[in-house]
């Protein structure tokens, strides 16, 4: 029934995601098929995938496969799931980690070639401006090709909706006529597209405005203060976005979320602290202590002194300004960061229990991203070569249905939750009205003589 369900109802697996993500388990449930028996160890395993694979003739949107529905809606619990986990698994190695690993080793390449560049040999010309000159060239293929990118997916439908709020104060002056959403292609809802563009069109205007490339003189590289501030941020933003090629690292990429998932309650500190300070250094202010003339030297004074421990700024406040400032490094220290201490401890224990799973989403949607980008054609194939036209077997000589796929897992798993073996007793072989009732019992060759040996000797004793 598996065809006619997904037949009936193909938006089944997006309504329960959204919807009851917990039935979602119940439907990947169904999906597998365990064998009882262990060979070598091992044993056959099918995962009837083929429908949550999607098939690119019938839907050529990857946004709108069952994949893309788990990692954009789905918790992340369902990829520890083994049908998640094989489906993950087909594309990430079918496709997904070649094309990560290739367009990230083109920004890699470009990123070095930058601060070999404009870093390292920062004041040399020479050989160094074909380098500066090579990479404005790749730098304008890259903001080139995301442009086109990104016009490619709004002429196709492929943008997602991104929820607008406003302050009650503009929407009394607009009378809520502001839309409530933006559609934008789906290459802008990564962070690190989002960021990159801008690095890439400010490196072409520090690569092409470069005195090696214009009029340097005696092979000295001399940059306008201008310049040099936006050479600076461009440095500083795609040495960033390093931190993505680590993806392919699944420790550092739960090191990376745990970060993630950590900031908010970090910022939320900060926020707290600062408070403290301006309260203390309006305080100090008022008091004209010494170092505390205006509110802003106050405030500078007060977080230099927490972050260095300035025993001269204490001294010279006064002993009503010393008290002040006592009682400012108790709370931030003894208090506001203790307490910051503890809550982060009890976060990483929790969030450590589920950041696996979390970068077994990222992964799912770095799949559905890069299956966006290739051919439609070369998906079809990609999809015709797994396979899922073939029946799988249940035992030797006992065809099974089609669309999914098999494979050998170790017979530990049988101590997996999910394992649930076949409880189906399985006659192969050819058929005949003259054969007996298949026997609930398995006998092996020559005991059912003895068993009617025993019958006769048991028979003759007791007469």
């Amino acid at each position: 029934g598996r065809e006619k369900l997904f037949e009936t109802h193909p938006d089944v697996v997006t309504v329960l995601a959204e919807e009851c993500a917990e039935l979602v388990f119940d439907l990947l449930d169904g999906l597998m098929w365990h064998s009882q028996t262990v060979i070598d160890g091992q044993l056959n395993v099918n995962y009837y995938v083929k429908e949550l694979y999607g098939d690119p003739e019938k839907d050529p949107n990857a946004w709108l496969s069952a994949l893309a529905t788990l990692s954009l809606h789905g918790p992340p619990t369902l990829f520890d799931h083994p049908v998640c986990v094989k489906l993950l698994q087909c594309k990430w190695n079918a496709f997904g980690q070649i094309m990560f690993f290739g367009i990230q080793s083109f920004y890699c390449v470009i990123t070095i070639l930058y601060y070999a560049a404009f870093v390292v040999n920062d004041e040399r010309c020479g050989a160094n401006g074909i380098v500066r000159l090579i990479v404005g060239v790749l730098a304008v293929i890259a903001v080139t090709s995301q442009c086109i990118l990104a016009v490619s997916q709004i002429r196709s439908g492929l943008t997602a909706s991104v929820p607008v709020s406003y302050p009650d104060l503009v929407n009394r002056i607009t009378c809520n006529r502001l839309p409530s959403e933006i559609v934008v292609p789906r290459t802008l809802m990564n962070i690190w597209n989002v960021s990159r563009i801008p690095a890439f069109v400010m490196m072409c205007y520090v690569v092409f405005s470069d005195t090696c490339l214009t009029s340097a003189e005696d092979g000295m590289a001399v940059r306008s203060e201008h310049g040099s501030t936006m050479a600076s941020l461009v440095a500083l933003i795609v040495g960033l976005q390093l931190l993505e090629v680590f993806m392919l690292n699944p420790q550092v990429a739960s090191l990376m979320l745990l970060i993630q998932n950590l900031l908010p309650d970090v910022a939320r500190t900060l926020v707290l602290c600062m408070i403290f300070i301006c309260a203390f250094g309006g305080a100090l202010t008022v008091y004209k202590a010494v170092n505390f003339s205006t509110l802003g030297e106050s405030v500078s004074n007060l977080i230099s002194m927490l972050l260095s421990l300035d025993i001269g700024l204490v001294e010279d406040a006064g002993a009503y300004g010393a008290v002040l400032i006592t009682i400012l490094v108790v709370i931030i220290q003894c208090a506001v960061f203790n307490i910051l201490i503890a809550q982060l401890v009890n976060r990483t224990a929790s969030i450590a229990q589920w950041s696996h799973l979390m970068v077994q989403k990222k992964f799912a949607y770095v799949c559905v991203e890069m299956e966006s980008l290739l051919p439609l054609h070369y998906r079809i194939k990609l999809f015709k070569s797994m396979g899922f036209d073939e029946p799988l077997d249940f035992e030797v000589g006992d065809d099974g249905p089609s669309g999914g796929i098999q494979e050998l897992e170790p017979a530990s798993i049988r101590s997996d939750p999910k394992y649930q073996p076949d409880r189906i007793l399985r006659f192969t072989g050819e058929a005949s009205a003259s054969d007996p009732w298949p026997s609930s019992t398995i006998t092996e060759p020559g005991q059912e003589l003895e068993r009617e040996e025993d019958d006769y000797q048991g028979g003759a004793g007791f007469d």
